[in-house]
C-alpha cells in the first residue's frame, strides 16, 4: 500500500529524530511499524473494510504491514560506448536496471527478456565482423529497440500511478 508523500516525509523525519535521540534500533522499528499500521487502519476505516471483509485491526499481521513507494524509472540512454586504445566497450542495461513500471507489474520480466534478446542480437552482429560505420548503425538500432521496450514497460505501469491526493474515481466507480 502506498503512503501519501506528506505522511512518508513525516515518517522519515520521525525516524531520523528517534535515531538522533539514540533510541535503540529495535524500538525505532517498532514505532515506525506502529505508525504504518495506523495508516493501514485509517485506510481501512475510510473505506469501511471491516464491513466488507469482517477484518479488524487484530487481523493485520505486523510483518505484512509494509509500505513502498510506487514509482517508475527508466534510463535516458541505454547503450553507453567507450573507446580506449583502439578497443570499444559497450555497456547496456537490461530489465529493471533499464526501466521499471513499479512493483509487481510483470512487464518488467517481459522487458528484461526483450532487452537480453536485443543485446544478444547486437553482440552476434558485432562478433560477425563490422566496420565502424556498421557498429554505429547497430548501436542506433539497439538504442531504438531498447527505447521501444522501455516505452512498453513504462506504459504498462502508468495506469496504476494516480497519486493518493487525486480522485481515484475510475477505480472505485466500476
Amino acid at each position: 500500500m502506498e503512503i501519501p508523500a506528506v505522511l512518508q516525509e513525516s515518517l522519515k523525519e520521525m525516524e531520523s529524530y528517534l535515531k538522533d535521540q539514540n533510541v535503540e534500533r529495535a524500538q525505532v522499528k517498532e514505532v515506525m511499524t506502529a505508525m504504518r499500521m495506523g495508516w493501514f487502519e485509517a485506510v481501512a476505516g475510510k473505506y469501511d473494510l471491516k464491513a466488507w471483509t469482517g477484518a479488524t485491526n487484530k487481523h493485520i499481521d505486523r510483518k505484512f504491514a509494509a509500505t513502498f513507494g510506487v514509482s517508475q524509472h527508466r534510463l535516458q540512454e541505454n547503450v553507453v560506448r567507450n573507446q580506449e586504445n583502439g578497443s570499444r566497450v559497450y555497456v547496456t542495461a537490461a530489465g529493471d536496471a533499464n526501466c521499471s513500471p513499479h512493483f509487481m507489474r510483470y512487464s518488467g520480466l517481459t522487458g528484461a527478456r526483450e532487452h537480453i534478446l536485443h543485446d544478444q542480437e547486437f553482440t552476434e552482429r558485432l562478433a560477425a565482423g563490422a566496420t565502424p560505420e556498421q557498429m554505429e548503425s547497430y548501436q542506433d538500432d539497439l538504442e531504438d529497440k531498447s527505447r521501444n521496450t522501455a516505452d512498453f514497460v513504462i506504459g504498462r505501469g502508468r495506469v496504476f500511478l494516480n497519486p493518493l491526493d487525486r480522485p481515484q474515481k475510475e477505480y472505485f466507480d466500476s
